[in-house]
């Protein structure tokens, strides 16, 4: 996943993108690298909350600082997430395409 999240930080959207541009950036970018979305999520998830889910992470991107959150894809590419080498398929599942509603069923 860290390839995923350090070619996340070079696609992502411009300063005021919305929730709905960064969802599409993430599948796009899962796509490209063969990620399949469970795991490009649970990247996400890991590299800004430390854990392998959360809420819409669209909308949890948009709602930061867009200097901030590449800076963290970055940071995130570089290092060990916990799990990312161990294979296992933690985060996958969610089921579903993770545009609708927030894991856990609240926002």
């Amino acid at each position: 996943e860290r390839a995923f999240l350090a070619a996340l930080a070079a696609q992502a959207p411009g300063p005021s993108a919305d929730g709905d541009a960064w969802q599409t950036a993430i599948f796009t970018t899962a796509a490209a690298r063969e990620v399949p979305p469970g795991r490009a999520f649970r990247a996400v998830y890991l590299a800004f909350l430390g854990r392998p889910n959360g809420p819409r992470a669209g909308w949890l991107l948009a709602s930061l600082d867009r200097e901030f959150v590449v800076g963290r894809l970055r940071e995130a590419a570089s290092a060990t997430l916990a799990g990312d080498d161990q294979g296992d398929d933690q985060g996958d599942d969610q089921g579903g395409d993770h545009r609708g509603a927030t894991p856990g069923g609240s926002e």
